[in-house]
């Protein structure tokens, strides 16, 4: 009776068989309109999955070198006072963070920079702009002429910038940094802020459309040229610096 049964068995899927061939497999219409074999048949014959790949087109450029990042290649976000956020490859932090630009993630930048008070030269020198949210180079008739003047200029610039905030920071850790200003060329200022154990470089560029840029950075003080010692501007708390 096993055997007989066994025969039974086969012959009823040899049928199932036949009509799936003959096109009488039972068919369910899905949503989309299209036919699909009923699931008690997916045992019968080999169930179709048909998969959509879709190529990913949208690309990631980073905004310091403009190279096209690679698939599953980092990036970092950064946020620039005034313009839009900006993507960094790896390659590039230390420039993104010459530029004062601020990684995601790190304290929120001042709403505006430019309600900071103005003093010296720059107030009287040229009218205070509404709205400014980043230090706003000088026009070339009302660059100082005086180098008194133009170093005094150079401070303001770099306490609008955010690099006051890098200053400030590390001064908790290592304590008031020796601070030097000397003037470079008749739009050049030259910031250099050092502690015992590291200092930093600024240039001031009271033209340029990036006026505050980060340049040099050490761990040894004899690694400065003589003129760049001559300390002659303190830092207050808040990482702002002023002549001594």
């Amino acid at each position: 009776m096993s055997g007989v049964g066994q025969y039974t068995r086969l012959f009823g899927r040899a049928n199932q068989l036949l009509a799936a061939v003959h096109g009488k497999v039972p068919q369910t219409v899905t949503t989309n309109g299209e036919a699909a074999v009923h699931s008690r048949f997916c045992g019968i014959l080999p169930c179709a999955i048909m998969i959509e790949i879709r190529r990913m087109t949208t690309e990631t450029t980073c905004a310091i070198c403009g190279r096209t990042l690679l698939t599953g290649e980092r990036s970092v976000p950064y946020q620039r006072v005034g313009e839009e956020d900006a993507l960094v490859c790896e390659l590039c932090l230390d420039g993104a963070d010459a530029r004062g630009w601020v990684r995601e993630g790190a304290p929120a930048l001042p709403v505006k920079l430019g309600d900071r008070r103005e003093k010296g030269v720059k107030g009287w020198l040229r009218p205070k702009k509404k709205g400014v949210t980043a230090p706003q180079p000088f026009d070339p008739e009302l660059l100082p002429e005086d180098p008194k003047d133009a170093v005094e200029a150079g401070l303001e610039l770099f306490n609008e910038s955010t690099h006051p905030r890098t200053v400030s920071g590390i001064a908790r850790t290592l304590g008031n940094p020796h601070v030097s200003v000397v003037q470079r060329s008749h739009r050049e200022v030259v910031v250099t802020v050092a502690w015992e154990l590291s200092w930093y470089q600024y240039r001031v560029d009271m033209l340029g459309a990036q006026t505050v840029t980060l340049q040099r950075r050490g761990e040894d003080v004899d690694q400065l040229d003589d003129r760049f010692r001559q300390w002659n501007a303190q830092a207050e708390s808040d990482g702002t610096l002023l002549i001594a």
